[in-house]
């Protein structure tokens, strides 16, 4: 493992973005798999598809934008997946008759922190430092990321670190309360108990996470089109 971390940089690796998507996306789809409704098999197809394409991408290219991009495709994917996972729990203790209800709730509270979240992240200072991410040392002449471990260790930095952790713990209060409120109405069944804020919990984190790759993506565009040359990455070597 201290090998493979030496040789691949998890901030810029679509390898360890796949191993991190495989967890959450297969957890939500094979709870699915078993309280309904079942994922079709063209979505297994393309949750397998996603995994590869990480590994070709980690092989085939050290753009940053086309890793960005993947990121935001993959914790897409595992947000979907958990809220659908929450979403099928629901219904099932509810009835069919709840199924509108609950997607439009879910999706509306997952939209709003990705939202959210999005915008703090584009707008940050910090973006026209680092519009590739929160860490690694780029030289402004060539587009060359030349450090990737590289961290930034300002105030500034540190003060929005603080402010994630912030928002992160004012949405647990909400997830909790809207736990609470189905499991009030719901089966007193305990995987039904547990599985709804488990998938809500992990669905608000990995939508945080996509929604800070999407931002990512989009300022490395900026960035590229305003100087007229990509990000690459200078992969490190073994030591």
């Amino acid at each position: 493992m201290e090998r493979l971390h030496k040789r691949f940089v998890p901030g810029f690796s679509p390898i360890y973005t796949a191993l991190a998507v495989g967890i959450f996306a297969g957890l939500g789809l094979s709870v699915l798999s078993f309280v309904g409704p079942h994922p079709a098999k063209y979505i297994w197809f393309g949750y397998f598809t996603l995994l590869f394409a990480g590994v070709i991408l980690q092989i085939l290219s050290n753009r940053v934008l086309y890793v960005r991009v993947y990121e935001t495709l993959g914790w897409g994917l595992s947000a979907l997946a958990l809220a659908a996972m929450a979403w099928g729990v629901t219904v099932q203790a509810w009835g069919d008759k709840s199924e509108m209800l609950t997607a439009v709730v879910i999706a509306t509270m997952f939209l709003w922190y990705g939202a959210s979240k999005f915008a703090k992240k584009y707008h940050s200072p910090q973006r026209e430092r680092m519009p590739y991410g929160g860490v690694g040392k780029m030289n402004q002449k060539t587009g060359v990321i030349v450090d990737p471990r590289y961290t930034e260790m300002s105030p500034e930095a540190q003060t929005r670190s603080a402010k994630g952790t912030q928002m992160v713990i004012r949405l647990t209060p909400l997830i909790a309360g809207m736990a609470m409120l189905l499991a009030r109405s719901l089966s007193a069944n305990i995987e039904v108990l547990l599985l709804i804020p488990v998938g809500l919990y992990l669905g608000a984190v990995t939508t945080s996470v996509a929604a800070s790759q999407a931002s990512y993506a989009v300022s490395i565009a900026r960035w590229e089109r305003e100087h007229g040359k990509p990000i690459y990455l200078k992969r490190p070597r073994p030591q």
